[in-house]
C-alpha cells in the first residue's frame, strides 16, 4: 500500500494517496499529502502524529508560504526547540520578508518546556535587524541566556 500511495503522490492524485496513508497510517507522508491539499490543520495534526522535526518543519514551510501564520507558528514552536533547525526557521521567515511573524514565534518559543539559550540569542539577533528599538529591553530582560558575544558582532553590523 505505501508503494501505490507514493505512486498516486507523486503523480499529483492527492485524494488518493491520502486514502492509503490514512489507512497505513503514515503520518510523515499523510502531513506532506494533506500540505498538497492546503488542509493546513489536517496536516498540523498529522504531523504532531509523526512528531519528526523534518515533518514539523516542512508543514511550518508550506503554511509561510501560504500565509497560514497562525498554523506556521503552532508548527514553528515544534521545531524552533531543536538548535539544529532553528536558523533553517529563521532564515525562512527572513526570505519572505515576514520578520513580524519571526518575532511572534520566536517570542512565544522562549516561553516554551524545552526553550534553549539559542532562541533568546536569536531573537535579539532577529531584533538588532529589524527592531532595534526593542533590543535593550530584551537583552536587560534576560541577560544570563543570551550569547552576548554572538549579539554584539550582530549589532555592529547592523
Amino acid at each position: 500500500m505505501l508503494a501505490c500511495g507514493e505512486r498516486c503522490f507523486d503523480e499529483r492524485l492527492f485524494l488518493a494517496a491520502e486514502i492509503l496513508f490514512k489507512r497505513i497510517s503514515n503520518n510523515q507522508l499523510l502531513a506532506k499529502t494533506y500540505v498538497m491539499l492546503k488542509k493546513y490543520q489536517q496536516a498540523y495534526e498529522a504531523a504532531r502524529r509523526a512528531d519528526i522535526p523534518k515533518v514539523w518543519k516542512a508543514v511550518c514551510f508550506a503554511c509561510i508560504r501560504a500565509k497560514e501564520f497562525v498554523m506556521a507558528n503552532k508548527c514553528g514552536q515544534h521545531v524552533i526547540i531543536h538548535p539544529d533547525h532553528l536558523e533553517d526557521v529563521i532564515q525562512f521567515y527572513e526570505k519572505f520578508g515576514y520578520t513580524e511573524e519571526l518575532i511572534i514565534l520566536l517570542e512565544q518559543g522562549m516561553s516554551l518546556e524545552r526553550a534553549h539559550t539559542g532562541i533568546y540569542t536569536e531573537l535579539g539577533i532577529v531584533m538588532a535587524k529589524y527592531q532595534p528599538n526593542r533590543l535593550g529591553d530584551h537583552i536587560n530582560s534576560y541577560p544570563s541566556k543570551i550569547q552576548i558575544p554572538k549579539l554584539i558582532r550582530v549589532c555592529e553590523q547592523y
